[in-house]
């Protein structure tokens, strides 16, 4: 078996095998990212007793994780839904940036002074004050991924627009994380024996990376918005594709610039997705289906990563717990509330608002990728700590502890809103929301004619948008008079026969059983009904009388009773049989 191969058939199996557990894990509580770092380490474990033993490939793994950090954070850019999050998006964007300085510089100083009490025969050397600093910078940053994955498969909807808060400052906070990180890789590197060429080198750095940065995200968020108007239609299914390809594009662009010049490309991403993903565009719908599908692979795959990187032996090492231990309780109840709590109260919030965002610092993806980047830049030998265990073993506890806790903290500290949807704070709440368009017709024997709105029976969740009547269309209201020729454009939810039942098609040829048959005349199977009928390109709703053509194609709609839980049966007297 070639290792391509190989390669290809341990990544269906870990995929497949976390769509199947991450049911089990929801119901544990646990955030289903904890599943894939966990099949990490099985495999890991597993390869040990093969010829390809350890896999410490940092270099493979700093590529293909910056690659994934790269469509993660640009989708957490695109299903930002800026018009949610105006009330709070001031407050979001302190807390990203000098949320993230100052959670760095607390814990960098906090680290420095406490290590300073353990013995250096201990610590296998001394630590430096840079090197505590870059190890805070590294994973100063929350998670988008984690924090989005609470909030919506725990349906979390809380008080102030604190969901959007979070969501606005975990999706925005990496590129400054990742500044911090590469200002820092300069100073431990040393890359001048003069001070002062460090300090130039630094800050030449640091204005680079956010000016380009910008000035990238800006141009390819706009460049985007321009073509998918102008030719998204066009091109169909094809836009999807596109967008990807402008996120791609907005990330090399300032990347490509020699250093210390180079821009962030990962602030560029996350920019030019939260205007590409806030703009009226064609195929939006299939740009969200698309690029969340890439985003919750490229999840997978770096978790997954991130555990098979993990080496039990360094993770078990007295001195990575210790390190790792006081990390996570420095960083967790010091560093990230002192943070927060200065710079949410001169916003006057409330204290349950900055409880709420101190517990939901999560540590994840974007750590350990710096944690990598920072290993390759220097070398696994440069640093007097295993950088990757503490890193890993601190997003680990992260997960488990605040991601486990945060909802029930959410209500101890009053703020979960049961009356709101969380699903509304996201961009692509509205792509994905099941609605559909229905156009109804009345006729001279319509049950409707004659009647006013008001006095029409209609499903709950059903909304009448528009009347065409002849040459002119109107909004309807309550005393709205229906009339022969009338066409209503409705909308209501609407249903893809994937979770109850199942949805076939089938074409009536000249042998068919049902050609020249009325529906009512039809044996189906028990359990099975006739949803519609598509005779060229007209689709018709049938009834008994419904008579078969040849060319027809049926739309089948069968119960899965396969679900767990009681399925209605259907009566064959329910069919459509009058």
């Amino acid at each position: 078996m070639s290792e391509w191969i190989f390669i290809l058939l341990v990544f269906g199996l870990v995929i497949g095998l976390s769509v199947f557990a991450s049911r089990f894990f929801n119901k544990l509580r646990v955030p289903s990212i904890v599943l894939f770092i966990l099949l990490g380490l099985i495999f890991g474990l597993l390869f040990r007793m093969t010829p390809i033993g350890n896999f410490t490939d940092y270099d493979f793994g700093n590529i293909v994780s910056s690659i994934a950090l790269l469509f993660i954070i640009f989708y957490g850019g695109f299903g930002t839904r800026i018009k949610e999050a105006k009330p709070v998006i001031g407050k979001a964007l302190v807390l990203s940036f000098l949320g993230t300085l100052l959670t760095a510089l607390i814990l960098g100083s906090l680290l420095y002074c406490l290590l300073l009490a353990f013995p250096a025969s201990f610590l296998g050397g001394e630590i430096g004050l840079a090197e505590c600093f870059l190890l805070a910078s590294v994973i100063a940053s929350t998670d988008a991924a984690s924090v989005f994955d609470i909030l919506r498969t725990r349906k979390l909807g809380l008080k102030e627009n604190t969901a959007s808060l979070l969501e606005i400052e975990s999706g925005s906070n990496d590129p400054m994380a990742y500044v911090l990180t590469t200002l820092l890789l300069l100073i431990v590197a040393g890359v001048s024996d003069n001070p002062w060429d460090i300090v130039t080198e630094v800050s030449i750095s640091f204005f680079c990376q956010i000016g380009i940065g910008l000035a990238s995200g800006l141009l390819f968020g706009f460049l985007g918005i321009f073509l998918l108007k102008k030719w998204g239609f066009r091109l169909g299914q094809g836009a999807p594709i596109l967008v990807l390809a402008l996120a791609i594009l907005s990330y090399v662009l300032p990347s490509m610039v020699p250093s210390p010049y180079a821009g962030n490309g990962y602030l560029a991403a996350y920019l030019a997705g939260i205007l590409i993903g806030n703009a009226k565009i064609p195929e939006k719908k299939n740009s969200v289906l698309f690029l969340g599908s890439i985003s919750d692979i490229c999840q997978m795959v770096v978790f997954f990563l991130m555990g098979l990187l993990a080496t039990p032996e360094n993770l078990i090492n007295p001195v990575t717990l210790t390190l790792a231990v006081l990390t996570f309780v420095l960083i967790t109840f010091l560093a990230r509330p002192v943070a927060v709590t200065s710079l949410l109260l001169p916003f006057r919030s409330s204290w349950g608002q900055i409880g709420v965002t101190s517990v939901a610092g999560l540590r994840g993806v974007a750590s350990m990728v710096f944690a990598i980047f920072a290993i390759t830049s220097l070398g696994q030998t440069a640093l007097p700590f295993d950088l990757f265990s503490i890193v890993f073993l601190v997003m680990v506890l992260s997960l488990l502890v605040e991601g486990s806790t945060l909802p029930f903290l959410a209500k101890k500290f009053h703020m979960v809103d049961s009356s709101s949807d969380v699903m509304r704070t996201f961009n692509d709440y509205l792509e994905e929301e099941e609605v559909s368009f229905l156009r109804l017709s009345i006729g001279e024997n319509h049950p409707w004619k004659g009647k006013a709105l008001r006095d029409c029976t209609t499903p709950d969740g059903f909304l009448f948008l528009l009347v065409m009547r002849g040459k002119y269309s109107f909004v309807p209201n309550g005393s709205t008079i229906f009339a022969a020729g009338d066409i209503l454009i409705a909308s209501g939810p609407s249903f893809d026969g994937s979770e109850a039942a199942e949805v076939d098609e089938e074409v009536v040829g000249f042998s068919s059983p049902y050609e020249g048959k009325k529906v009512k005349e039809l044996d189906f199977k028990k359990g099975t009904i006739l949803a519609l009928v598509k005779r060229g390109g007209e689709v018709i709703v049938p009834n008994g009388n419904t008579e078969l053509k040849n060319g027809d194609i049926l739309v089948k709609m069968a119960v899965n009773t396969s679900l767990e839980g009681d399925v209605a049966e259907v009566r064959e007297d329910n069919l459509h049989t009058n």
